[in-house]
């Protein structure tokens, strides 16, 4: 389900700012019935993609809502009625062949098995912040990320573990949750380097959001997700990026960067003669800027060639060519 956005007002972000883009529906089969007990709807995560791994997560998901929607069909097949004084004096009941429902817990059993897998394959963490008790619970992929030893527990004093944070997104990931704990930010949104046992550091990606739990207690809740491969990718097309405006900028000739949208996004030093007095040229439709240089006649011609080389991706080159500009110069 795409476009989210244009298709309802308000999306729920979950622990992310950002809400989702996308959804997917996933089908909740009951067991030995080819007919659905009902969908799940899930929004997207937008800041990973939807790949293998995500979608067996989901639908080991949705096995979960559907074991528990058949448990408790079968609880309430059972009815306790009372005399005046409140003793229970008839059951009302059905003998239920548990051999299916037996085999279900297994299932759900090997379910969590395989959504632990699938989490630990995804490199994906879920923790809640005990924010009264300044505590983490969260899962084994959690403090594998950290290279933390997994406490029996599944609970870690924050303290614990902000050593091994880089020194550098230390200060900034503690003001963030010191604003946190005084209720000055609902969201938890950081990027930060974790060290590992080699001595290199991983990319983390934390996304967490306050909730009061059923206790009263504040906490928040989020997930981790490894995104050092994102970063490694980020960083290799920053160093393309800076080659390739090094080459443009100390280029003998002019050159201009002009997007699928004919705005000019970039002019080199060579190039920027061309344009005179025109202090503000990035960021401008072409023919607009050539209109305040040249007659209609010829940003028309101009702007149909371009137009015509996006379209077709046939090049083309002006040899030898002379025009006079409005202000009488002729080039």
């Amino acid at each position: 389900m795409p476009d989210l956005e244009n298709r309802y007002r308000e999306i729920p972000t979950g622990p992310w700012i950002k809400p989702p883009r996308d959804a997917v529906i996933v089908p909740i089969s009951q067991q030995g019935k080819t007919r659905a007990a009902g969908f799940l709807v899930v929004g997207i995560n937008p800041y990973r993609p939807f790949d293998g791994a995500y979608q067996g997560f989901l639908e080991l998901l949705a096995g979960q809502v559907a074991s528990g929607i058949a448990s408790a069909r079968a609880y309430e097949a059972d009815e306790l009625v009372r005399d005046e004084s409140g003793k229970p004096n008839r059951l009302f009941g059905a003998l239920v062949d548990v051999t299916e429902s037996r085999v279900r817990d297994q299932n759900l059993q090997d379910t969590r098995a395989r959504l632990d897998a699938t989490l630990d394959a995804a490199a994906v963490g879920t923790w809640t912040w005990d924010m009264k008790n300044n505590r983490l619970l969260g899962d084994a992929s959690v403090f594998k990320l950290y290279s933390f030893p997994h406490p029996e527990e599944e609970t870690a004093p924050i303290d614990a573990l902000l050593p091994a944070i880089h020194p550098d997104d230390l200060p900034r990931i503690q003001r963030s949750l010191e604003r946190a704990l005084a209720g000055e930010q609902q969201h938890f949104e950081e990027d930060y380097r974790v060290a590992q046992p080699d001595g290199t550091y991983r990319w983390i990606a934390s996304r967490g959001k306050y909730r009061t739990d059923t206790n009263g207690v504040s906490v928040m809740s989020g997930v981790l997700i490894d995104i050092t491969e994102r970063k490694k990718s980020e960083e290799s097309l920053r160093r393309r990026e800076e080659l390739v405006s090094t080459i443009i900028n100390h280029s003998p000739v002019g050159i201009l960067l002009i997007d699928d949208q004919l705005k000019i996004r970039h002019v080199n030093p060579r190039a920027r003669p061309v344009f005179g007095e025109i202090e503000v040229v990035e960021g401008r439709e072409m023919g607009e800027v050539l209109r305040q240089l040249w007659p209609e006649e010829a940003v028309a011609e101009s702007v149909a060639r371009f137009r015509h080389t996006l379209t077709t991706g046939e090049s083309f080159a002006v040899l030898g060519h002379s025009g006079r500009r409005k202000n009488g110069d002729v080039e």
